[in-house]
Formats: structure tokens, C-alpha cells, sequence
């Protein structure tokens, strides 16, 4: 029993009668969930929906092709790491510039996301780190970085920035730092699409056709 619903376990099946939209998606995610090792915690049953209903997102027809073709050993970038949570895993396609991350634990709830606007990606000292949270909290224009911050480096800490259509600019602060990089990554991503959707990689490749 992996899902927590305001400190109460859930089995599968209840979990699943909490969505108002089911479909064969929404089941096979919430039951990947279910079955997982990963113990996965939510406030409420509103964040619980949420979190499902944002990663179905990543399994609609116009959005099903892009899982396969990003999230590849090939356009692997790095992963973070927070105490006591699995790691979170990003990817930028080099040829579409298309950016995403595959978030196996959170309190938010897991995701897999592909990004709207592609991330830029900055590893930040803790000071440098905490100054510009404080400074780029909210949105404005874009953080000023060194260049070698943009060079990824084991125990930095994560920040992500991007313009929005709008020609806003928004920051995202990681709670973890980048982890030592580590070998069979094929077999992680593998893990992580397994967890958060409830497909593999060679699901998720078939996909692309």
C-alpha cells in the first residue's frame, strides 16, 4: 500500500473511484502507483486528483509521441535528489531543444512532464542558490548566472528558468541537489516511466510511431 491520502492508506481500487474522468489511463497510472515500492503522500484528495489528471496529460494522443522520443538514455541531462525522496530524472531532446523531467516522488505527487517553453538549467553554489530564491520568486526577467554555473556539477544545487509565451520570465528552485552520476541509466528511466505512468521504455518507444 503506496498511496496516502491525508495520512490514510488507500487501496488501488479506492483510489481510483476518487476520479471523477476515469479512463483506461488514469486506471493504469493510479494502480502503477499502487503496486509501487515508491510510498507516495497527498494533503488531500484534490492534490491526489491533480497529480493524476497532470500526468494524464502526458498520455493524450497529441502528447503521446513526445514521451518515447524524450525520454531516452540519449537525451538524459542529469538527475537531483532531495533527503528521502527517489531522484528526479531531465532530459533535453538536442535536435527540438524540447526539455522535460521525470519526477518519481514528490509531495506534489510524481510526474512526468514535458515542458511548454524549454528550461534552461543552472547548478548553484548554496548561497548563490538561496540569494536567488529570494530574489526570483516571482516573475520578472531573467536570473543573472556565471557560465560555468551552467556546467552541471555532483551536490549543486537546481535551477531551472524559461519564458512563457507572454514573454514572462519564471523560476523553478529544485528541493534536491544533482546527484553523482551514476551508470544504467537505461534501466533507471525504465524504472521511473514504470513508476510514474505505468508503461517502459519499450512501451513509451512504441509510442513514437
Amino acid at each position: 500500500m503506496t498511496i496516502l491520502i491525508d495520512k490514510v492508506t488507500v487501496t488501488g481500487d479506492s483510489a481510483i473511484g476518487l476520479i471523477s474522468e476515469l479512463d483506461d489511463f488514469v486506471r493504469q497510472i493510479v494502480i502503477a502507483w499502487h503496486q509501487s515500492d515508491i510510498n507516495h503522500y497527498f494533503k488531500n484528495q484534490r492534490g491526489f486528483n491533480k497529480a493524476v489528471h497532470r500526468n494524464r496529460k502526458s498520455l493524450e494522443a497529441n502528447a503521446r509521441g513526445k514521451i518515447g522520443a524524450l525520454f531516452t538514455s540519449s537525451n538524459y541531462l542529469f538527475s537531483t535528489q532531495a533527503e528521502n525522496r527517489e531522484e528526479s530524472l531531465y532530459f533535453k531532446d538536442s535536435a527540438t531543444g524540447q526539455t522535460g523531467r521525470l519526477r518519481q516522488q514528490h509531495s506534489k505527487g510524481p510526474l512526468a512532464k514535458i515542458d511548454k517553453e524549454p528550461r534552461t538549467h543552472l547548478f548553484l553554489s548554496r548561497d548563490r542558490f538561496c540569494a536567488g530564491k529570494r530574489r526570483y520568486k516571482c516573475k520578472g526577467g531573467p536570473p543573472r548566472f556565471r557560465a560555468s554555473e551552467k556546467h552541471k556539477k555532483s551536490g549543486k544545487h537546481h535551477l531551472e528558468f524559461w519564458c512563457d509565451g507572454r514573454g514572462v520570465f519564471h523560476c523553478h528552485f529544485s528541493g534536491g541537489t544533482v546527484r553523482p552520476s551514476e551508470p544504467h541509466i537505461k534501466r533507471r528511466i525504465d524504472r521511473a516511466l514504470e513508476e510514474i505512468l505505468g508503461i517502459g521504455q519499450k512501451s513509451a518507444s512504441a509510442r513514437k510511431s
